[in-house]
């Protein structure tokens, strides 16, 4: 009996200490492991996420590819390209930051206007095809919304931009 005893206080103990075990790690998880794209690097209010950052870097490389240069992530050659990456996507979240504290935004209408013109979502009789437009998106793994935001982000930049070019040029 005495064995009994000792053996049901084992393993209420052992169940207690999985207990807290599978709780510490379910938490560990939520907050980390569970967070969906952690942020690669953030300026102010604005982050670069690990998608961001990837097809950035991505279509660097591509762009270089096509241009002849073999270079790939491993290389030295090509950890400086990631740098460089690195760099165009703080100076661009810096930028972005500055017009959210400016108050600076565009348009659902403008957004919608810049993305009807862009030749790749184009039907057969040059009008705007959404099913073109959601089918390019899905292969270059981008939901509409997440396109939406860069196209409103690289809009709000370009003003921006252009604000400051003007007056520095006046």
């Amino acid at each position: 009996m005495a064995k009994s005893g000792k053996s049901s206080i084992g393993n209420i103990f052992v169940w207690i200490l999985m207990g807290l075990l599978i709780a510490g790690l379910a938490g560990f998880g939520a907050t980390s492991f569970g967070s969906g794209n952690p942020a690669v690097v953030s300026v102010g209010q604005r982050d670069v996420d690990m998608n961001r950052y990837y097809r950035a870097a991505a279509e660097t490389f591509r762009n270089l590819q096509s241009q002849g240069v073999e270079i790939t992530a491993s290389t030295p050659e090509g950890q400086q390209v990631l740098e460089q990456v690195r760099g165009a996507l703080i100076r661009d979240a810096a930028v972005e930051n500055e017009a959210l504290e400016l108050g600076i935004s565009v348009g659902d209408g403008n957004v919608a206007e810049r993305i009807r013109v862009i030749g790749a979502f184009q039907g057969m009789d040059g009008q705007f095809d959404r099913a073109a437009y959601e089918a390019a998106l899905r292969r270059i793994g981008m939901t509409v919304n997440e396109f939406e935001d860069n196209v409103r982000s690289e809009t709000i930049r370009n003003l921006l931009r252009i604000s400051v070019t003007n007056g520095a040029s006046m």
